[in-house]
Parts: C-alpha cells; sequence; structure tokens
C-alpha cells in the first residue's frame, strides 16, 4: 500500500503540471473567441454607421474570423510549451503560396490605383481599351466597367494599364 501511494505522489506534479497547461489553453481560446465576436460585432457597426456594401462586409468578417482562429491557436499552443515555430513556417509557406496565386489580383489593385491616381479618363468617358469600346460606368480598385450596346464589359484593370488607351470623348478633360 505505501509503495502504490509512492507511485502514485510520483505524477502528482505532471499531473498539476498538465492541469495548468490544460487551464491555460482553455483561457487563451475563451479570450481569443471573445476578442474575435467583439472585433466583429465592431465592425457590423461600422458597416451599419457607414452603410458599406454587404458583400465587402462579409469578407472583411471572414478575413477577421480566420485570422483571430489562426492566431488564438498560435498563441494557445505556444502557452501550453508546444514548439510553434513549425507551424508558423508551413503558414510562412501558405502565405508565400497564396501570394504567388494573387499575384494577378494584387496587380490588378495597383493598376486600379494608377487609374485612379492619374485619372486619364473618368466616369462617363468615350473610350476604347483593349480593342473594346464603350462608355466609362465605373473605376473599381481591380476592374473597370464599360457599357457598349446596352452590355457590361468588366476589364480588370491590369489590361486597362497595360493596353493602349483612346480618350474619344472626355467629359472631363484633365488639368
Amino acid at each position: 500500500m505505501n509503495e502504490t501511494f509512492v507511485k502514485i505522489s510520483q505524477f502528482v506534479p505532471v499531473i498539476e503540471q498538465a492541469g495548468l497547461r490544460v487551464l491555460a489553453f482553455v483561457t487563451v481560446v475563451g479570450c481569443g473567441y471573445l476578442l474575435g465576436k467583439a472585433s466583429i460585432s465592431g465592425l457590423n457597426r461600422l458597416a451599419d454607421q457607414k452603410k458599406m456594401d454587404s458583400t465587402s462586409v462579409l469578407f472583411a468578417k471572414s478575413c477577421l474570423k480566420v485570422f483571430f482562429q489562426v492566431s488564438t491557436l498560435l498563441l494557445a499552443l505556444g502557452v501550453t510549451g508546444v514548439d510553434t515555430t513549425s507551424v508558423a513556417a508551413i503558414l510562412g509557406a501558405f502565405s508565400f503560396a497564396a501570394g504567388l496565386a494573387m499575384k494577378n489580383l494584387l496587380a490588378n489593385a495597383a493598376s486600379g490605383f494608377v487609374l485612379v491616381l492619374f485619372g486619364h479618363f473618368k466616369v462617363g468617358d468615350q473610350v476604347e481599351i483593349a480593342g473594346t469600346l464603350g462608355e466609362v460606368d465605373a473605376i473599381n480598385i481591380f476592374d473597370t466597367t464599360l457599357i457598349s450596346e446596352g452590355r457590361k464589359i468588366v476589364i480588370p484593370n491590369g489590361k486597362v494599364v497595360g493596353e493602349k488607351q483612346v480618350i474619344i470623348f472626355c467629359e472631363h478633360p484633365p488639368p
């Protein structure tokens, strides 16, 4: 009986340490969950006040949720003593691959800024871009929309900046 008690008492510090790690893990996950919920609620309030587009709000909420889930999990694993460097390396490789996959999208966004910054043409101008003739309906961050013969034509901004632009009628001539 005495030997059994001695063997069990050897495991008490291990059990205490494991219990503290589980408690730390649960605490960090709970705090991360609450912080994520509060951030999304704040985004919802801001979107309601500013009357933002529901599509962009849903996208922002999705990104915010993933950010909080990943960062909370990494922090919780780190608090419990798990080496998170390999997890961070995997996330880095994934981010690199995602960046390569989004190369064209990022190029279109940069081209959108160039179009707005230099203002070669504006909404309402008659233009020919990439062989397409039409009236500029919108210049968005990723694409430019033309209206031609009752059709809406969407051209990626990378193509707009990279191709010849012929401005046929300019409602707002550049200064």
